[in-house]
């Protein structure tokens, strides 16, 4: 996932979201559906704790991608 992280960070120019990045990875391109139950419940409780998560991942995440 990490490496996946990178390229699409670099893609955006811009740190990539883990939602975003769950998504990319979790989600049929042709149909716009979760792979599976689990995926799809995974994303909602990551929705409903990223806010709290968030906060003390930001540090992280500008500590892995600091800006250009």
């Amino acid at each position: 996932m990490q490496d996946h992280t990178i390229r699409m960070s670099e893609l955006l120019g811009r740190p990539a979201h883990v939602d975003e990045v769950f998504q990319q990875m979790h989600i049929r391109k042709e149909t716009g559906q979760f792979i599976d139950d689990r995926s799809r419940r995974t994303h909602e409780d990551l929705r409903i704790d990223f806010p709290r998560l968030g906060l003390r991942l930001r540090p992280v995440l500008a500590a892995l991608f600091p800006p250009p």
